[in-house]
C-alpha cells in the first residue's frame, strides 16, 4: 500500500475549472466511495483554491484512472483533459505537499488561516464514511500538528489573514477614506459572517444583507446588522461604499442591468466597489466594463497578491520539510512490521516445535525454564535483523532487506513486508 496525491489548484488551472470541481466533489466522492477494494481510505479537500484527493492503494496505476474516470465523468470533461489539468504525486511528496497546505504556505494568500480548519472538516468527512487506513489518519492527524507547530513558532496562520480579508485590504484605497461606510454583504454563508466581523471592529456606519435565497432576515437577527429586500436591492447598490458577494448560487446575482440602474442613482463621488469571492462569480463580466465600478474577484485577487518571502516562510518551509521527512521514516519503519512478525513467528515455531519433541520426558519445572532460556535466545537472535530492518527503511533500503530474509528462512511475509 501507497499514499497518493492526486489535484488542481490556482496555480495551474482556471478558477472557473476548480469551480466545476468542487461542485462535483461530492458525486466524486460517492463513486470512489463504490472502488473501497481498489483505493482505500480517500479524502478530499475542495475549495475556490483546490480540489485535492488523497488516498492508499496497492495498483498505482489502476487507482489514477480509476480517479480520472470518475473526475471526467462527474465533471463532463474530456478524459485528456481532466488528466492534462491533474497534479500527481507519491511517496513522501504527498506528505509534504499536505503539510504545506494546511499550514497555509501553498494558498492563494500566503499564510491564510481558514485552509488548516478546510482540512480538519475535509478528514472529519471522510471518518464518517468509515473508518481510515492508519496511515491516512496519521498523515492528516500530522498535518494538524504541523500547522500548529508552524502557527506558534513562525506566526504563520495566526494573524487571522484569509482571502476574504486581503481582498477587503487591497479594496480599501478606493473607498471614500475618513468617516462611516455603507457596506452592502450578498450572502449568508461563512464568508458573510467574517465581512460583518471586519467591518463591526473597523466601526462601518451601516451593514445591510441580502440573500437571493431568503435568508438576509435571520442573518440580520442573529448579526445586528440590516436586512435587504429583493424591491431594496438596486437602492442599495447606489447607496453602498462596497459590496461583498459571496452567495454561492449558481448564476450572476449581479448583472449588467441591475447594477447599471443602481450606477444612474450614484452621485458619481467615487465608484462602487465590489468585491466577489464567490467561486461561482456572482458578478457577471459585463460589469466589470462599467464606468464608475471596480471590481475584485479571485481571479484578479491572484494578479495582485504575488508569492511573499520572508524569513517566517523560510522557518514555516523548513518546520515542513523536517515533519515530513519524519513522516516518511516512520511510514517505512512500519512498513518492516509485517517482516519482523514473520520472523519472529517463524523462529517462534521452532522453539515451540523442540519444546515439544523433548516435554514428555522432563518435569514441568524444567519445561518451562527451557521455554524461558529459549525465548531469550530467540529475542537475542531477533534483536540484531529487527533493528537493521527500522535502520534500513530510513534509507530506502528495505525492500532488498526483505527479500534477503524471505530467502534465507524460506518464509511468507504478508502485506506491505
Amino acid at each position: 500500500m501507497g499514499l497518493v496525491f492526486i489535484g488542481s489548484n490556482f496555480r495551474d488551472s482556471e478558477l472557473s475549472w476548480l469551480e466545476r470541481l468542487e461542485a462535483a466533489s461530492s458525486a466524486i466522492r460517492a463513486r470512489l466511495d463504490d472502488e473501497s477494494s481498489l483505493i482505500d481510505s480517500h479524502v478530499s479537500l475542495a475549495t475556490c483554491n483546490r480540489f485535492e484527493l488523497y488516498f492508499e492503494t496497492d495498483d498505482f496505476h489502476r487507482s489514477l484512472d480509476t480517479v480520472v474516470d470518475a473526475i471526467a465523468e462527474e465533471t463532463n470533461e474530456n478524459r485528456d483533459s481532466v488528466s492534462q489539468s491533474l497534479q500527481i504525486l507519491s511517496g513522501d511528496k504527498v506528505a509534504q505537499h499536505l503539510f504545506s497546505v494546511t499550514s497555509g504556505l501553498d494558498s492563494m494568500i500566503v499564510g491564510e488561516s481558514e485552509v488548516t480548519g478546510q482540512v480538519r472538516r475535509a478528514l472529519s468527512r471522510a471518518q464518517l464514511s468509515g473508518p481510515l487506513a492508519p496511515s491516512v489518519q496519521q498523515l492528516f492527524q500530522t498535518a494538524l500538528r504541523v500547522s500548529k507547530k508552524v502557527s506558534q513558532t513562525t506566526g504563520i496562520g495566526s494573524s487571522g489573514k484569509s482571502v476574504i480579508t486581503t481582498a477587503l485590504k487591497l479594496s480599501e484605497p478606493m473607498m471614500p477614506q475618513g468617516g462611516p461606510k455603507q457596506v452592502l454583504i450578498i450572502g449568508t454563508g461563512a464568508y458573510a459572517r467574517v465581512v460583518t466581523a471586519f467591518f463591526k471592529k473597523t466601526e462601518a456606519g451601516d451593514i445591510a444583507v441580502y440573500s437571493g435565497s431568503g435568508r438576509a432576515e435571520m442573518f440580520a437577527e442573529t448579526h445586528s446588522v440590516r436586512a435587504v429586500t429583493n424591491q431594496d436591492l438596486v437602492a442599495e447598490l447606489s447607496r453602498a461604499d462596497i459590496v461583498i458577494s459571496a452567495s454561492g448560487s449558481m448564476g450572476h446575482l449581479l448583472n449588467e442591468a441591475l447594477v447599471s440602474k443602481a450606477l444612474e442613482l450614484r452621485n458619481g463621488e467615487h465608484d462602487l466597489v465590489i468585491v466577489d469571492v464567490a467561486l461561482s462569480k456572482d458578478v457577471a463580466p459585463a460589469v466589470h466594463e462599467l464606468a464608475g465600478c471596480f471590481v475584485l474577484d479571485l481571479e484578479r485577487l491572484k494578479e495582485l497578491t504575488p508569492e511573499e518571502h520572508s524569513i517566517s516562510i523560510d522557518i514555516a518551509r523548513e518546520i515542513v520539510k523536517a515533519a515530513s521527512e519524519e513522516f516518511e521514516l516512520e511510514q517505512r519503519a512500519k512498513s518492516m512490521g509485517p517482516m519482523i512478525t514473520a520472523l519472529r513467528d517463524h523462529i517462534g515455531l521452532r522453539v515451540d516445535q523442540e519444546i515439544d519433541s523433548v516435554k514428555h520426558r522432563l518435569d514441568p519445572q524444567t519445561v518451562t525454564e527451557i521455554r524461558k532460556s529459549l525465548s531469550r535466545v530467540k529475542d537475542s537472535i531477533l534483536h540484531t535483523p529487527s533493528l537493521n530492518a527500522r535502520n534500513l527503511a530510513g534509507t530506502g533500503n528495505q525492500a532488498e532487506y526483505v527479500n534477503a530474509i524471505r530467502v534465507l528462512f524460506d518464509i511468507e511475509i504478508g502485506e506491505n513486508g
